[in-house]
C-alpha cells in the first residue's frame, strides 16, 4: 500500500507546503508514515514518521549503510534515541563526492534505506525515522575526513583523553591536536570525534 504525502520544508524561517513525494508503507506489516523536512544547526533534517509492529535486532548502522553507500551516500552515524517516550532512528549521512548535501540527497536516501527499514524491521512499536545532513557537529570517522577539517576545533572522547582542541594535522591514519599549546596524536578511527565549529564554507 502506498500513498503521497504532502512534504514539508522548512529552511531559513520560511515554510513551504509541497505535494507529491512518493512514500511507500506495507499495511500487513503495520507500517505507515509522513515525511517532514527541516533546516538548522548547519544542516538538514528528514523525519520519517513510522509505524512498525515488528522486532528485529540487526544492526542500524549496517542496514543503513548496505542501502544507501551504492547510491553514493556515507552513513556517518546511526543513533537510537528517545524523545518523549517515542523511539527515533536517526541516521546522518554524507556525499561520498564531498558535495553538499542536499533536500533531495535526504529524500532519495531515505526511499532507499525505507525499503530496506521495512523488509527488515529492526525496531519494535512506534518509531520515527530521521535523515540528517552532517550539520554542525558532524562525526570524524576517518582520516579524509579530518583532511577535510584541518584548522577547525575538534570534540575528541578517548580513553585518556577528553578535550576541544584545534585540529593541526593529518598523516596517514595519525591525527594531530594542539591541546593547550601541546601536540596530542591519536589514530583516526578509534577515538569519538565531532566537529566543535562549523566551517565559513563547504569542505
Amino acid at each position: 500500500m502506498g500513498g503521497r504525502l504532502g512534504t514539508r520544508f522548512v529552511t531559513a524561517g520560511v515554510r513551504i507546503r509541497a505535494c507529491g513525494v512518493y512514500w511507500g508503507g506495507n499495511s500487513s506489516k503495520g507500517v505507515g508514515g509522513s515525511l517532514t523536512f527541516f533546516r538548522g544547526g548547519g544542516g538538514f533534517r528528514l523525519l520519517v514518521s513510522r509505524y512498525n509492529m515488528n522486532n528485529n535486532d540487526n544492526n542500524l548502522m549496517q542496514l543503513a549503510s548496505g542501502a544507501l553507500e551504492p547510491l553514493g551516500f556515507e552513513v556517518l552515524e546511526v543513533q537510537m534515541q528517545n524523545m518523549g517516550g517515542q523511539p527515533i532512528v536517526l541516521v546522518r549521512i554524507d556525499r561520498l563526492d564531498e558535495q553538499p548535501v542536499t533536500v533531495d540527497d535526504l529524500a532519495r536516501a531515505s526511499r532507499a534505506a525505507e525499503e530496506e527499514f521495512d523488509r527488515v524491521d529492526p525496531v519494535a512499536g512506534e518509531y520515527r525515522l530521521e535523515f540528517e545532513s552532517p550539520g554542525a557537529k558532524r562525526p570524524l570517522l576517518r582520516a579524509r575526513h579530518f583532511e577535510r577539517m584541518l584548522g577547525l576545533k575538534v570534540r575528541v572522547r578517548a580513553e585518556g583523553h577528553s578535550f576541544t582542541a584545534p585540529l593541526t594535522g593529518v598523516d596517514g591514519d595519525r591525527v594531530t591536536f594542539d591541546v593547550n599549546g601541546e601536540p596530542v596524536t591519536l589514530t583516526a578511527g578509534t577515538f569519538q570525534a565531532n566537529l566543535a565549529e562549523f566551517p565559513d564554507r563547504h569542505r
